[in-house]
């Protein structure tokens, strides 16, 4: 299990074998295409395909996402920390992206650096 807190400090470095991400550990609420509790709707094709990949429709675990599966406990730990490298490399190779597909990218890493920490949704 990863414990990805800092104390006093809500940004920090994630460094992979590929890239390295700044992440901020905050809540993450009110983005147009971001809802923990169902898989994400967006609209550049590269993103939504990701998103597929980690969502599984008609899953019978929360939203049906790698992150809830990790939370209930049916394993995933290797996927889950193989897409918090992908997305993080996808944000590091996309600057140009729209600010919803940025902030959906970063919910979704965010919600697996969560699960694998052991914790709940992140936000509220």
């Amino acid at each position: 299990m990863w414990d990805l807190t800092v104390a006093n400090d809500h940004d920090f470095c994630v460094v992979t074998v590929n890239t390295a991400v700044l992440v901020h550990d905050c809540p993450l609420t009110g983005g147009p295409d971001w809802d923990p509790v169902k898989p994400p709707r967006i609209q550049n094709p590269e993103l939504q395909s990701i998103a597929d990949q980690l969502y599984r429709p008609g899953a019978s675990i929360g939203n049906g996402g790698t992150g809830d599966a990790i939370r209930a406990g049916f394993g995933h730990i290797i996927k889950g920390s193989e897409w918090i490298t992908n997305l993080g490399s996808w944000i590091a190779d996309n600057p140009g992206a729209s600010p919803s597909g940025i902030y959906t990218t970063q919910s979704m890493l965010q919600e697996l650096i969560s699960a694998m920490a052991g914790e709940g949704y992140p936000g509220p």
